[in-house]
This record gives C-alpha cells, structure tokens and sequence, in this order.
C-alpha cells in the first residue's frame, strides 16, 4: 500500500508534532511504502538551512521512505501572525512536493499543521487520487478560544468556518484520544475515526527502564510519611504542568505530611 503523509513538522522539528509523526512513520515503514512532504528549515530554527529561495527543494530516498522537504520563509513563530504566515505557506506552497510522489497514493494523510492538514489532504487528492485521512492533535478552534489567543467574535467566526471548511467532505480522521475522537464524532458526524494515542519509541523506552533501575539500585532514603509528586512533560500551556501545580498546593494545604515536587 501507498501512503502519502503531509507534515509541515518533521525531526529534528522540535514540536510534538514531530515526534508523533516521527513514530508513525517508523511503523508504517514496516508494512507499506511511504512519502512524508514536510517543511524546511525546522522549527524552531536551524542551525544550518539545508533548503533556501534558490533551492527550495530537496529529497531523500531510503527503503520504503521518501522524503520530499519544502523551503519555507525562516519567519519568527512566537507570534500568532508568524504561526499563520507559516501555516498558510506550507497549505499553499506544498504543492511543489507533489510532482516528486513517484506512485498514486491508496490514502493522504494530512497530520499537521493541525486546522489546514484537511485543505492539503484535500488538495493532494484532487492532484494525485487516494482517499485524504486527516489527523487531528488538539481541538480547534476551541483550544485556541479556551487559551485566550482568538478573542474577538470577528476572529473566533473566522476560525469556526476554517474548521468546518477544513473538514468538509472528510470521511475519515485519526486522533490521539478517546475524548478528541467522542468530540468530533458528536460535532462534525465523521464516520470513521480511529484513535492513536501518543506513545513513546521502544528505543526511548528501554532507555527510561534503564534510567529507572539504575535509579532503583541507589540508596535513597524518603520518609515514610512524605509524598512525592513527579512530572515528566513540557513545562507549557496546554499540558498537564499546570495541573500538578495545582494538585501540590491543595495537598499543601490539606496534608500534613512532606511534599516533594519532582520535575
């Protein structure tokens, strides 16, 4: 089977995006022929820009994997105006990786930028065939109301009808969670969605089983009395950080036993 992936992030992408399709590719590779068309230079900025305006295009053939990177403007992405400029590049500009996909997709699976990856799953099919799968990492525009980012009704009518445009005629998406996938099977009526949580490498795993039982063999000595709180994560909004922060408070003021916080 052929399979298409379009993925403005890709490692060394320092994004979660990133790993995610990292790891899917990884296992895909195993059973089916895959070419990723993703963006260059990596977020958030290389050291040494493999693709500029002169050459904005380069590819990179192994086994079953084809990789067709895309120069995008090395524009600042701390900003929302910045992020969209990327984002719409990439949705637009794309297209140039899809002369170099050497054989008819089965499916196209648009994984990321998150909204836009169902314009560019849609846009690859018209070109090429296959049936266009989109992924769907965060609720949206919902998340983004949530986090303060679109305030203005102007801005969150705009985002609402991206959405549903993004989604349009789409009969299959993939998520990373159980409640993402109750979400949009109640508000958009998508008929087929399958869930693919977020997982860890076997490679990055047997390196944590590693750490642990060397951590095991040391002597330390806690209190019995005392408990420890550890977080393991990225220490931003929209994770679980801010969760833990809270639950080491109540406990503080509702225990009378030692807390220790563990990052």
């Amino acid at each position: 089977m052929n399979i298409l992936l379009i993925s403005e992030y890709y490692p060394p992408d320092q994004v979660g995006a990133s790993t995610r399709v990292s790891i899917l590719i990884k296992e895909l590779i195993k059973y089916h022929k895959v070419t990723l068309i993703t963006g260059s230079p990596h977020y958030p900025k290389p050291k040494k820009p493999d693709l500029n305006f002169l050459n904005p295009i380069k590819i990179y053939q192994k086994q079953n994997f084809k990789i067709i990177k895309i120069w995008i403007p090395e524009i600042k992405m701390d900003s929302t105006l910045g992020r969209l400029f990327n984002y719409y590049y990439f949705t637009f500009f794309f297209i140039l990786g899809l002369p170099y996909v050497s054989e008819k997709p089965d499916f196209i699976w648009g994984t990321s930028p998150n909204v836009f990856c169902g314009f560019t799953a849609k846009i690859a099919r018209f070109f090429l065939g296959g049936i266009p799968i989109v992924n769907i990492d965060d609720i949206w525009p919902e998340g983004a109301i949530d986090f303060g980012f679109l305030t203005s009704k102007f801005s969150r009518c705009l985002a609402e009808a991206l959405a549903n445009a993004s989604l349009n005629r789409i009969k299959i998406i993939t998520t990373i969670s159980e409640s993402i996938s109750k979400y949009y099977r109640r508000k958009y009526q998508i008929p087929e969605i399958y869930m693919i949580p977020v997982g860890i490498e076997k490679q990055r795993l047997s390196k944590l089983i590693h750490l642990k039982s060397n951590f095991k063999k040391k002597e330390i000595n806690f209190p019995k009395n005392e408990i420890i709180l550890m977080y393991s994560g990225k220490l931003g909004r929209g994770y679980d950080f801010e969760i833990m922060i809270h639950a080491f408070k109540i406990l503080q003021e509702d225990d009378d036993s030692a807390i220790k916080l563990i990052i």
